[in-house]
């Protein structure tokens, strides 16, 4: 089956394929085996991360179907991520770790994981607690500006194909943007029916940026832990129901919503039959309403499954700490360990 929209422009000149394989908590031993399924299935798009601690047995995968001819490299978007603890002048050795682990040459698009760094690195472990609430041993930052520097120089180096964020805020991306020379080609961020994004949708839309859904199925075992409180989006009853009418699962419901929202999607398997069904979603024997569409929007309730890294109590500046030891400049101060506040809107 032909696919709809099967790809958008960056203002880099990259094309980027609306629907693409999420690589976050898959398993060792199974992250290989989904990423040659999605190739298999037709996938052209793969999201990764360092962070993930994945991306050498995606590199493996991938040069498998390099050497039995199933897809040829410039055939295929891969994404990484620099996490927080290799942000400013560690940025450069961070690709080159990525790049070693994924075996190529170039990576498509290079993203900022967080608007934050961590003095630390390597990160004390755990990261979180079990209600997601950073280590009190880790030493951190909003920080963004620097990092992106360090990007537009891979950038304009060719080590990078395209240059973006993730998780960042219209606040954020307004001060980037107006003290950088290259605008982010990509905001990734948290995106489904509980959660449509629609103010930063439409700045990013005025500046060219594409956004792209993480967690697009709902997800109660976030990056920030696992939340057995959570509302499970898969069962809400308006899903179910349109699924029932369009004769699809809720989970290709979700991702068609997200696609005709102007969303590059990021659905998680490693079930080779739901890998397939995640890209038929797109195809052209069948589309939402926009009555559909309508019923979808109207379950927004600024949800966020995953907990960022700032306080919701209260707003914070740039220069200001994320999680319990605060730096500014040689100063240090402990902050309340409340746990994050999901309506903020720098919670993201």
């Amino acid at each position: 089956q032909k696919t709809m929209r099967a790809a958008l422009k960056l203002t880099s000149g990259g094309l980027l394929p609306v629907v693409g394989l999420g690589t976050w908590k898959s398993k060792p031993g199974e992250v290989g085996d989904a990423v040659f399924a999605a190739i298999k299935a037709g996938y052209r798009h793969i999201d990764c991360a360092a962070i993930y601690k994945n991306e050498k047995e995606v590199g493996e995968a991938l040069q498998k179907a390099f050497s039995t001819g199933l897809v040829k490299r410039e055939e295929l978007f891969i994404t990484s991520k620099v996490f927080n603890h290799k942000h400013g002048s560690r940025v450069p050795s961070a690709l080159e770790q990525s790049l070693k682990d994924l075996n190529l040459d170039y990576l498509d698009l290079y993203l900022m994981h967080w608007p934050f760094s961590f003095e630390n690195d390597p990160i004390p472990e755990p990261m979180r607690d079990e209600n997601g609430i950073p280590n009190p041993a880790i030493i951190m930052k909003v920080e963004y500006l620097d990092t992106w520097k360090e990007l537009e120089k891979l950038y304009n180096n060719k080590k990078v194909r395209s240059i973006g964020v993730s998780n960042f805020t219209i606040e954020q991306l307004t001060e980037l943007i107006s003290k950088s020379s290259v605008v982010p080609s990509v905001n990734q961020v948290e995106a489904h029916p509980y959660l449509t994004q629609v103010e930063l949708k439409e700045y990013c839309s005025k500046q060219n940026i594409v956004l792209e859904a993480y967690s697009p199925l709902g997800s109660r075992d976030s990056y920030s832990g696992s939340r057995p409180d959570a509302p499970v989006l898969l069962n809400d009853p308006v899903l179910v129901k349109i699924a029932e009418e369009v004769k699809k699962t809720p989970a290709q419901v979700l991702i068609r919503w997200s696609v005709n929202s102007g969303f590059v999607c990021l659905p998680k398997s490693s079930n080779a039959e739901r890998i397939a069904q995640n890209l038929a979603s797109i195809e052209e024997s069948w589309n939402l309403s926009e009555e559909q569409m309508e019923r979808l929007n109207g379950l927004n309730r600024n949800y966020r499954y995953g907990k960022g890294w700032m306080p919701g109590s209260r707003r914070l500046n740039k220069n200001q700490c994320v999680g319990f030891k605060l730096r500014v400049g040689k100063t240090r101060r402990e902050l309340s360990a409340k746990v994050m506040n999901d309506k903020n809107p720098h919670n993201r």
